[in-house]
């Protein structure tokens, strides 16, 4: 009845898959660390990050972004074009997103230096996910689905921080002749939240990003990836080489074996390549941005939604029994249930349902599951054959101390007879014989595997 579509019409959300916030609030210039900058007489820097949210959204537990600027770790800052286009967009989806301040700056001599600066970002991007996870509850952020993004630079941080781990961090960041300081672990600098720990991302979205060294990439770790990058990118190799093309630079390995690498441990990915695009072809050709936001939506949903389990429940039962129905229940999610078939629901709990069917027929039930993220699952569906009830009856003929039944039982193919003198038979028609007059009740047991019904007469011997 109505209550019914009411249930399925609320388990029904296009978050994350379509833009249906109309608004965006931001909130600009968060403080979150204060780290040691490039530079010998280089005062402590303060780190900063925006932040992007549905406006007038009500849920409390959401899925963050957090972007990373590009800029070869010598220029750009977190609203840089097209950063706040980005955020407001995947805000509008349902996200929160926040764009994040790195320290910058290098030789351009050194090759240690280059190495430094690149650690100076990956560590600046782990104070950020520490505050985020620190402050979650005040920014209403879900830290089981942190995503890390950005372009160029900020996706090397990104694939570090995911992928890197303490025990191959570069040389250099132990210190080099020209800038002698061990810039310590990848958690000792900036803030002294969370416990010196980052949260394990969800996901990256790389924009032609690059890795120091594909070995990094496991699938002990196991973080999904999607990457886009121009296959005429002269800054970062599409494939393997300097940044810049310039030896000074250490070099790299781009999306290409990237993706090779994700494959051959078993990750999933995607990787779109941007044929005839170089750096930051968004800048130049908006288009570039309708195929990551597409793309990019497409692939993060599968990994927000919930992963309903299959309906258990009665494949067969009999009319006017009630048929019982079942999901694994997810902390947070509600469950809406739809009837296909004349029947009613007479109790519901969530994922749990019984159900009065008045068909007999074939019926089925279907769930949709919607969870804490408000992430709807895909439909789940189970049948179930109602058969008619088992009937039994019969018709008897007295001749003397012989009698012969007629067997009239309907919706019935198993039958149990007991004739009173401790003879019993399951033949659909018995005929039986007495040894002395007397009065004796002869009763059937009719079914059909499902569903039995008992009859029964006495009958009088001369």
């Amino acid at each position: 009845g109505v209550w019914q579509f009411y249930q399925a019409q609320s388990c029904t959300s296009m978050r994350y898959q379509d833009t249906i916030f109309h608004s965006v609030d931001t909130i600009s210039s968060i403080y979150f660390a204060t780290s040691t900058p490039f530079g010998v007489l280089a005062q402590p820097q303060d780190l900063y990050l925006d932040i992007y949210q549905p406006a007038n959204d009500t849920l409390t537990d959401r899925p963050i972004i957090v972007f990373e600027f590009g800029g070869g770790f010598t220029i750009g800052w977190r609203s840089e074009p097209d950063i706040p286009q980005f955020c407001e967009y995947f805000a509008k989806c349902g996200y929160v997103v926040a764009s994040i301040d790195y320290r910058i700056g290098l030789n351009p001599l050194d090759t240690g230096s280059t190495v430094r600066a690149f650690y100076r970002g990956v560590q600046d991007e782990r104070a950020a996910l520490r505050f985020l996870a620190a402050h979650a509850q005040q920014y209403k952020i879900d830290t089981n689905y942190i995503f890390l993004t950005g372009t160029s630079a900020g996706c090397f941080c990104a694939f570090a921080n995911t992928y890197m781990t303490d025990a191959n961090r570069p040389l250099s960041t132990y210190g080099t002749l020209l800038e002698p300081d061990d810039m310590g672990c990848m958690d000792c600098s900036g803030n002294h939240q969370l416990g010196h720990h980052i949260p394990k991302p969800k996901a990256i979205v790389n924009c032609w990003g690059a890795v120091l060294d594909t070995n990094y990439i496991t699938a002990a770790v196991n973080v999904p990836v999607i990457s886009f990058h121009g296959d005429q990118d002269n800054l970062v190799p599409y494939v393997y080489g300097y940044p810049f093309q310039l030896p000074v630079f250490p070099p790299v390995y781009g999306s290409v074996p990237i993706h090779q690498r994700l494959n051959s441990q078993g990750i999933l990915n995607e990787f779109h390549p941007l044929v005839g695009y170089s750096h930051e072809p968004e800048l130049l050709a908006p288009q570039v941005n309708d195929t990551i936001y597409n793309y990019t939506r497409k692939f993060l949903y599968p990994l927000l939604k919930p992963n309903t389990s299959a309906i258990t429940g009665d494949s067969i039962i009999c009319r006017g029994d009630v048929a019982h129905y079942s999901v694994v229940n997810q902390q947070g999610s509600k469950y809406c249930w739809t009837l296909n078939g004349n029947g009613n629901i007479v109790s519901n709990n969530g994922n749990q349902i019984s159900v009065l069917w008045n068909d007999t027929a074939l019926v089925s039930v279907s769930m949709h599951e919607l969870n804490a993220l408000n992430a709807e699952g895909d439909l789940k569906t189970f049948q179930t054959l109602i058969k008619p009830q088992a009937h039994a009856s019969f018709g008897y003929n007295i001749a003397q101390l012989h009698v012969t039944i007629l067997n009239m039982s309907s919706n019935a193919g198993e039958y149990w007879w007991t004739f009173g003198d401790g003879d019993t038979s399951s033949v659909v028609n018995p005929i039986k014989d007495y040894s002395s007059g007397g009065t004796y009740q002869i009763q059937l047991v009719a079914g059909n595997g499902f569903s039995s019904d008992t009859f029964s007469n006495l009958i009088t011997i001369d």
